[in-house]
């Protein structure tokens, strides 16, 4: 049994037979929605690559489903998930890279979640693994390298073990479900791959929403990269740059204001920084003033859009700080 088969085996049988119906892949499912008493949905990718998402018929779910699913993704052991749930989220043990989201009534304290009094939807994102598109690999090695020094795949430096590059600390944005966790996912492997010609770069992967991580990913490519688990951003950017000296750091969704003013404190030693980001557009980014003050202060040397297409995911809209 795969993980999404074991995944729709904690929730009613409805989910697994629509899929059986509509005759979709377990490996093209990407999202799937539970919510008490209303329309749950499970979103894939078609054979033309394209998003689509159908609702899932069959018998209501109860609180009670939803209670019971919760606790099997914990391994019956909720209350060790108390601080991810107070959050709105949790990574299961028992999946890697699955986050699942969490929707309800909730009992603050001080303008803080005490507690989720009444579960009511969920939301599980399923991690997906594939490189991108053909042409945006030529437009990865563009962009994240400053082009005299070499590419993604062919390193600059000449004696063995000199795997230091110029990489551009870049922030790939994105409306949420076009690929950008995916494409990081890729970097990591792409950039701290032991067999990489030129000899790998010491990567530290802050994953904080621990979803970037598959272990397929190191199974398939060893790579010299150091995982930080549910560290938050600042802080776990700030052990990586003092205590392992990395070549490069790799970080996905950040945004906030206390959050962008730790990034801000802990990105000063000049270690490029690569990190994704919820967004439209670069106006709309920088619209928000936690970024607008990563901006200022010169964190991110360019902005590269991130979309989900037929082949894969590409990056357009490809903007250098100078030009903004």
């Amino acid at each position: 049994m795969t993980d999404v088969e074991k995944l729709l085996s904690f929730l009613s049988p409805d989910f697994a037979r629509t899929m059986s119906q509509r005759q979709i892949a377990a490996t093209a499912l990407t999202e799937i929605r539970a919510r008490v008493q209303g329309c749950s949905a499970i979103t894939y990718i078609s054979a033309e690559g394209k998003r689509k998402r159908i609702t899932v018929q069959g018998t209501p779910l109860s609180e009670e489903d939803l209670r019971r699913t919760l606790s099997r993704l914990c391994d019956g052991s909720v209350h060790a998930f108390d601080d991810e749930i107070r959050r709105g989220y949790l990574s299961p043990p028992l999946f890697d890279g699955v986050r699942v989201g969490l929707g309800g009534r909730v009992h603050c304290e001080q303008k803080r979640v005490a507690c989720l009094q009444h579960l009511y939807s969920m939301c599980i994102r399923l991690p997906h693994w594939y490189a991108p598109a053909e042409r945006t690999l030529q437009m990865i090695e563009e962009t994240l390298y400053k082009g005299q020094y070499g590419t993604v795949s062919e390193a600059s430096g000449t004696e063995e073990g000199d795997a230091r590059q110029p990489l551009r600390s870049t922030l790939f944005f994105a409306p949420p479900g076009q690929g950008k966790t995916t494409l990081l996912r890729y970097l990591i492997c792409e950039l701290c791959a032991v067999d990489r010609v030129g000899g790998p770069l010491c990567g530290a992967v802050i994953d904080t929403g621990e979803e970037l991580f598959l272990p397929e990913m190191f199974a398939r490519r060893p790579c010299m990269a150091d995982i930080f688990f549910g560290y938050p951003h600042g802080i776990g950017i700030g052990i990586a740059t003092r205590a392992f000296s990395p070549d490069v750091i790799l970080c996905d969704e950040i945004g906030g204001e206390e959050e962008a003013e730790a990034v801000l404190s802990a990105q000063t030693s000049g270690v490029p920084l690569i990190a994704t980001a919820h967004a439209d557009s670069l106006e709309g980014l920088l619209r928000r003033p936690c970024f607008r003050r990563l901006h200022e202060h010169g964190v991110f040397s360019q902005y590269v859009r991130v979309s989900l297409e037929k082949e894969g995911v590409y990056l357009s809209d490809i903007t250098r700080v100078s030009e903004c």
